[in-house]
């Protein structure tokens, strides 16, 4: 008996033990990002997303997918960012589909990849890797969602260290909302008219002052 009290507390404390780190290990703050996560534009409005990644350590290659609604928003340019260019020579960014009208009909990059050149570390620390460029063609909502390619099942994001090793990550998408342009000609309508009515109260209530005897 004296020994199952004794051994019963001692498990207990590695369970604990194993679950505490588990738990440091799912709060990693190591992620790749749509920057920023939400914007509200108008019709006709050119804006800029950028990709980033955040506490990176020993990165040396990239990839994602992203898609919208084509419908909304139209892709007007994709560049690499500085972070693996202000650290060595890089591949620069490989496209698939390799053109702007390809990605731009279908919607979707199904991947766009990036590496350093040459038996070199990784990059540390945090900063942006693609910067993207998009047009509003009408009002809707639209995801900046990374996804997997099925029925393959490759990864929606793979950011790989020097020894070419998967590197734990969180992915987190953006969101557009296009609204409606309030026209400025409405605007001045409305002001107008309000300009109008206060002049017209105006009037009957001087009128009504001057018939009080």
């Amino acid at each position: 008996m004296r020994k199952t009290i004794v051994c019963v507390p001692f498990l207990l404390i590695t369970i604990a033990s194993l679950a505490g780190l588990s738990g440091v290990a799912i709060a990693s703050p190591t992620s790749i990002e749509v920057v920023p996560i939400s914007l509200e534009q108008e019709p006709g409005d050119s804006f800029v997303v950028n990709i980033t990644v955040n506490d990176m350590t020993d990165l040396y290659l990239w990839m994602f997918r992203l898609r919208w609604n084509n419908t909304v928003l139209r892709l007007n340019s994709i560049d690499e960012g500085p972070f693996l260019q202000d650290e060595g020579d890089t591949s620069g960014i490989w496209l698939s589909p390799s053109t702007i009208p390809e990605i731009d009909a279908a919607g979707k990059i199904d991947e766009a990849t990036c590496s350093l050149l040459g038996p070199v570390p990784g990059v540390n620390g945090s900063g942006t890797i693609a910067t993207l460029n998009f047009t509003c063609l009408s009002m809707g909502d639209s995801a900046l969602e990374f996804w997997e390619e099925a029925p393959f099942y490759e990864p929606a994001t793979d950011l790989l260290d020097s020894n070419l090793e998967s590197i734990s990550h969180t992915a987190t998408p953006g969101e557009v909302t296009v609204i409606p342009e309030f026209p400025g000609m409405l605007l001045t309508a409305v002001f107008l008219v309000a300009t109008l009515f206060a002049v017209v109260l105006g009037k009957k209530v001087y009128s009504k002052r001057l018939r009080v005897p």
